[in-house]
């Protein structure tokens, strides 16, 4: 039997399956030797937060004597209060003085596909693109023709974009992988080969993903599914910790025979 237990934390809700794998022997994935990655969850605008955990692993990595890398794991924008901000922020193109590569979100790729195509426009402000349009200062139109303000917003959006916002945008990865490991923002379809894996369910998937309990064809290192902590199992390392919502955003210390989690809390 696997037993569930929902937790709702300020509005997040998750939910955590304990599943029988302490019965098997977990998997062997390898990492490189010599490497450490720090991957960082979904950040969702909160700038403040991300800065707080510039500093964590800044003084984290210091020393370490191993070759530090940061993998942002997408879901930059909406939601919080400064999606503007942290795009800026990171298109500086490093963080933490370590070279950094960045993931693309559902929220990011759900933008561009609705600059190009406006009728979108409605469904992603219902995403929490309403608080990007306001750090950018992009006004809400007040008419009844909702396709002609759809056009409207996507137009001024697309003038209130910075160029450099727009090269980050478009050169977001959509996977990194790292010896037996995976980086992606959503996570894999259980039972499909890594070559078979679609770019949706990469950037989307839930279930079956995250309650699986079988062997994947690497460890995923993931972000999209909120739990007030962030979880670890031999399959997988999901550290969206709902920045947004509950004031933490996480990052997962990885090198080889380790993980560690580091965890941020917005200042009371």
């Amino acid at each position: 039997m696997i037993n569930v237990r929902i937790t709702i934390v300020r509005g997040v809700s998750s939910i955590t399956r304990f599943l029988p794998w302490a019965k098997k022997e977990a998997p062997q994935y390898g990492f490189p030797e010599g490497t450490r990655i720090y991957a960082i969850g979904d950040v969702h605008g909160c700038l403040d937060l991300l800065k707080r955990l510039e500093e964590r692993i800044m003084h984290s990595g210091r020393d370490c004597g191993l070759n530090v890398g940061i993998i942002f794991l997408g879901d930059y924008i909406d939601r919080g209060p400064d999606s503007a901000g942290v795009i800026e922020y990171l298109s500086r193109g490093d963080f933490a003085g370590w070279p950094t590569r960045f993931l693309i979100g559902n929220h990011e790729d759900f933008l561009l596909e609705a600059l190009n195509e406006p009728p979108l426009i409605r469904e992603w402000l219902r995403w929490g693109g309403l608080a990007t349009l306001a750090s950018y200062r992009v006004a809400l139109p007040q008419m009844s023709d909702i396709a002609e303000r759809d056009h409207i917003i996507a137009d001024a959006l697309r003038s209130a974009l910075p160029a450099h916002h727009r090269h980050f945008l478009k050169g977001l990865e959509i996977s990194i992988r790292l010896g037996d490991y995976l980086f992606v923002h959503a996570g894999l379809r259980p039972g499909k080969a890594l070559s078979r894996q679609s770019r949706h369910d990469m950037l989307t998937i839930r279930e079956p993903f995250l309650s699986n309990s079988r062997s994947l064809p690497c460890r995923v290192v993931h972000g999209h599914s909120v739990a007030f902590e962030a979880q670890t199992t031999p399959f997988r390392i999901g550290v969206d910790t709902g920045a947004y919502a509950t004031g933490r955003l996480s990052s997962a210390l990885i090198e080889a025979g380790r993980c560690e989690i580091l965890t941020v809390s917005a200042k009371k």
